[in-house]
């Protein structure tokens, strides 16, 4: 049943090699496996730690802020990141990407699986953007605008990433010559990719939120956005 499920929502190469894991697994008994699980989990953790660590990095050179939080602050808020915004956007692959999976264990019946069939699509993306929008909220070392408003660059992202997946797909399936070229790590190559895309499309919709931050307070770019802010505070000063 975990493999079946680990096969719908992970298609292709890195499918098998998470099936192959799980296999081992299974047969190296279950303490080991437990023991496994906590360890997967705890490396999970750390990992998307560090990546939303480097996501403020990289929110914050947007916005023209050179200095990131203080490295206990930094990575604190990078720890709620990756189990807030990083558990939204794990809903939504899963909600997206194993849709049947999920409709053939709960087992509704009929009438269930054909409003699944429509209802996951809005719902993944939902997700999605729900995710994307907290941490342009909360990444960026700045007071930022309502989530309602980074909402619009939170959503130009979600759109180019499911773009850039269905490239990847239609690419992977089109040609044979990625496993033949990356053999056994074909899956990996092909997660490093998921991986670089996903990157680009979050980065590529925050620096549009920050020009529409921009251009609404009449600068013509989001670092002098800042410069603005400072000047109307010191005028309110005075």
């Amino acid at each position: 049943m975990v493999r079946d499920t680990i096969q719908d929502l992970t298609p292709g190469a890195p499918a098998e090699i998470l099936t192959e894991a799980l296999r081992h697994g299974s047969e190296s008994g279950h303490e080991s496996g437990e023991t496994a699980l906590a360890a997967g989990g705890l490396a999970a953790v750390l990992a998307g730690t560090s990546a939303m660590g480097q996501v403020e990095r990289g929110a914050n050179r947007i916005y023209g802020v050179e200095r990131d939080r203080p490295f206990h602050r930094k990575y604190l808020t990078a720890l709620a990141l990756a189990l807030t915004a990083g558990m939204l956007a794990l809903l939504s692959l899963v909600v997206l990407m194993g849709g049947a999976a999920i409709k053939d264990a709960l087992d509704l019946g009929a009438s269930f699986d054909s409003v699944w069939r429509i209802a996951r699509w809005p719902l993944g993306v939902a997700l999605a953007v729900a995710s994307v929008a907290l941490l342009f909220e909360v990444a960026p070392r700045r007071r930022q605008p309502e989530a309602s408003w980074l909402a619009f660059g939170a959503g130009a992202a979600v759109v180019l990433w499911l773009v850039f997946m269905a490239i990847l797909a239609l690419y992977m399936d089109a040609t044979d010559s990625f496993g033949a070229t990356y053999g056994p790590l074909a899956g990996i190559i092909g997660l490093l990719l998921w991986t670089f895309l996903t990157s680009i499309a979050l980065f590529l919709g925050l620096a549009l939120a920050a020009q529409l931050e921009a251009v609404r307070a009449g600068v013509p770019a989001p670092r002098l956005t800042l410069q603005t802010d400072g000047a109307r505070a010191e005028t309110s000063r005075l």
